[in-house]
């Protein structure tokens, strides 16, 4: 449950559970950010990592304000890498600044029809290319994958949605990592730091994730069939109905209704330092990355 405050909002969402929690976030993290893509200081990127989490996470919502030093004192380091974390995801179109603040990036119904339409574009002409060039072996491969999801789909564990989104960032990348063009994967990269703000909350349904499994699966045959305009029209057709799927669930939330159907929604879990840790140039050691102490919810202000 989200909670709001009178004057600043901290929120919290259910976690994901079980030994392997943290290990979920990495993976999507890894992802959906490549190396290159990160802060090159090392406590940049913790942050980076810290603030990604939190947003997709929801704890903080379209519109949320805070500041730099909410972040430093929380993550337990001085300003310079939130400064370099929040410089990225401003690059990446996910934050904005606001006077002194920073605000997490509104996006409306025509942002998402705007954004899809242009990775449609993108995707599909890379499965064209890449029927040619996919091995049988790794089609299968993620075709068997594909299945197990759906299996699991019948008595779906607290994780099963991340396992999804893994799935699906590895199943998008397979097919664009093997176009071989590498101005056509960057864009990508690029645009999926930005879509990364829906990945864990437009899949509000267990029918959403069931029917985005499906529609894998039709890409994949397409693929092992060499088929390239059929693969084409597969991957256009997948990224379409995600988008219908995000801008329903943008509109229950603005209407404030529930979209009928189980929900699926399991946030990615993160670490976090001790209450009470001070800002400093150096990791404080009751830093995460020092092994430190979870501390309570990050205010975040509202206008």
């Amino acid at each position: 449950m989200i909670r709001l405050h009178k004057k600043t909002a901290s929120y919290s969402a259910p976690w994901a559970t079980g030994l392997g929690a943290l290990g979920y976030a990495q993976a999507l993290y890894d992802r959906v950010f490549p190396e290159a893509s990160r802060p090159r200081d090392r406590l940049g990127a913790h942050v980076h990592q810290h603030l990604w989490t939190r947003i997709v996470n929801r704890e903080l919502l379209p519109g949320a304000r805070f500041y730099e030093a909410d972040i430093a004192a929380q993550t337990g380091v001085s300003r310079v890498p939130v400064r370099e974390a929040v410089a990225r995801l401003s690059d990446d179109g996910l934050l904005v600044r606001v006077g002194r603040g920073i605000q997490v990036r509104r996006f409306e119904a025509a942002d998402v029809t705007a954004l899809y339409n242009f990775r449609s574009v993108l995707e599909s002409h890379a499965a064209t290319i890449a029927v040619a060039t996919l091995k049988e072996d790794v089609i299968a491969a993620a075709l068997d994958r594909q299945h197990a999801l759906d299996s699991q789909l019948a008595a779906p564990n607290p994780t099963y949605v991340v396992d999804y989104l893994v799935a699906d960032l590895d199943l998008h990348g397979m097919i664009v990592g093997a176009c071989g063009n590498q101005y056509l994967s960057d864009a990508l990269h690029r645009l999926r730091g930005l879509l990364s703000l829906f990945q864990t909350d437009g899949m509000l349904r267990e029918e959403d994730v069931r029917g985005s499994v499906t529609e894998h699966v039709h890409i994949l045959k397409a693929l092992a069939a060499h088929d390239g305009p059929g693969s084409a029209e597969a991957v256009r057709l997948h990224i379409t109905n995600t988008r219908d799927r995000l801008i329903r669930a943008l509109s229950s939330r603005s209407t404030g209704h529930r979209r009928p159907g189980k929900t699926a929604h399991a946030p990615v879990p993160v670490a976090e330092p001790a209450e009470g840790t001070k800002p400093t140039g150096r990791l404080h050691r009751a830093s995460p990355l020092a092994g430190g102490r979870p501390p309570p919810q990050i205010a975040a202000h509202r206008e």
